[in-house]
């Protein structure tokens, strides 16, 4: 368990993630392939804030496109079925 609340909020105050509204993901290229993103998953590090100065533009770029999406991602949400 991480301790800290910046992170890990507490069942009984309810929070995102504990109450599954929330998910991690990531976006992968057209083989499958990873795309960097400014932090890897699980990222307890000051890296997890959005404003974190130290990040390249390919990194940013890709944060930006996982969080306001565009036409084809648009396109890929009306696709995805639930499992």
């Amino acid at each position: 368990m991480m301790p800290d609340e910046r992170y890990v909020g507490d069942p009984k105050k309810g929070f995102v993630y504990n109450r599954g509204e929330a998910v991690d993901l990531t976006l992968v290229d057209a083989q499958g392939t990873e795309l960097i993103m400014p932090t890897g998953f699980d990222d307890f590090t000051e890296k997890a804030y959005l404003d974190y100065p130290d990040f390249t533009g390919e990194q940013l770029s890709n944060r930006a496109l996982l969080r306001y999406g565009g036409p084809w991602l648009y396109a890929a949400r009306n696709r995805m079925v639930a499992l």
